[in-house]
């Protein structure tokens, strides 16, 4: 069994080299690391080549042809089994191709037809640890503890039909795994062609739901198997330094070209997908940032929901709640704040639903 780690990379000479090192530390030694450098303009590409291990393949773009291609530039590289893609700042920890081949020889040819994720760690950019990246409890709550790959491994591992994890990622607008951890055959991939599926910041996003449109199942590792690492230049930092308008274009786009047979497969309506986004994109995450104190952001995100679905937002009551705390000033906030710690408590309580079964 062969795994290909793909790893796209610009001017990340900061971290490319622990990236590499991570995945030649691991105990489970058949793999290949094929890397898209994007045109770095820094000292990427000499770190890369510093690296003596003939599995090792390196493509260097002529010029920057953008996150997304870059995606599929790497991934188009690989002749293993199974998949990954490792951001080229996050990490592997030394177990964690072990873990996912223990599985797979367990689940024998059903491995065909699955997606494996884990939990991961969350580092800074001096490589401390912070925090976790614990499973998603509102798209997991209906997954089951896998008792026999539970006790392989000797860690939780749960098991979810992607059907209803499908469903589950499109009402809440959720990316359905950790793009850090996704592990997935290969001819599911070359399956739904790839990454690039026209998004501008979530390519992994739309990825994710075009994998489960062709799986039978999903798994999440309850073990750190990984690390992710936040810093002010990742994903992330940049798309709030954006001030959001990539993501909510890429999830009003999403609306209008999900094909009919994934939400078929998740016995979901385009209308059904329209109303998540208002509701979760829109409402629910206006109050957040509003919570947060970026109330020139919330607003931001509300006329963007009032520009794209106007009936359906106008109609929203969390939309409603959000034009009004807007309006009220340092006191809608306040009260933003305020729902934010509440919800925060309730769903720490619903974990319980996952980890005592």
């Amino acid at each position: 069994m062969k795994f290909s780690i793909c790893i796209p990379n610009f001017n990340y000479q900061a971290y490319i080299g622990k990236t590499i090192q991570s995945v030649l530390n691991q105990t489970y030694q058949d793999f290949e690391i094929l890397i898209a450098d994007n045109a770095s303009t820094d000292s990427s590409v000499e770190i890369i080549k510093s690296f003596n291990d003939p599995r090792i393949k390196l493509q260097i773009n002529k010029i920057n042809i953008g996150f997304g291609p870059n995606l599929l530039k790497a991934a188009s590289m690989a002749s293993g089994n199974y998949m990954l893609m490792l951001s080229s700042d996050d990490l592997m920890l030394p177990n964690a191709l072990e873990t996912y081949h223990q599985i797979l020889q367990s689940l024998g040819e059903r491995g065909n037809k699955v997606v494996l994720c884990s939990k991961a760690q969350i580092i800074n950019e001096n490589d401390e640890q912070i925090n976790y990246l614990q499973i998603d409890r509102k798209l997991w709550n209906q997954a089951n503890n896998e008792e026999e790959l539970t006790k392989l491994i000797n860690n939780p591992v749960y098991g979810l039909s992607a059907e209803i994890l499908l469903q589950s990622s499109f009402l809440l607008m959720r990316n359905p795994v950790y793009v850090c951890t996704i592990l997935y055959p290969k001819c599911l991939h070359d399956q739904v062609e790839s990454y690039y599926h026209g998004s501008l910041i979530n390519p992994d996003k739309r990825f994710g739901w075009e994998l489960l449109g062709v799986a039978e199942k999903a798994y999440f590792v309850d073990e750190a198997l990984f690390s992710y690492r936040v810093h002010n230049n990742n994903q992330g930092s940049q798309q709030v330094k954006m001030g959001a308008i990539k993501h909510h274009i890429d999830e009003y786009v999403a609306t209008i070209n999900v094909q009919e047979s994934l939400l078929k497969k998740a016995n979901i309506n385009r209308q059904q997908l329209v109303d998540a986004f208002i509701e979760q994109d829109i409402a629910l995450r206006g109050l957040k940032f509003l919570g947060e104190g970026n109330s020139l952001l919330a607003r931001r995100i509300l006329h963007f929901g009032l520009a794209t679905y106007p009936k359906v937002a106008s109609k929203n009551t969390k939309v409603k709640l959000l034009k009004l705390l807007l309006f009220t000033g340092f006191i809608g906030q306040f009260i933003s704040q305020k729902l934010l710690i509440v919800g925060s408590r309730y769903w720490n309580n619903q974990i319980q639903k996952i980890t005592s079964t």
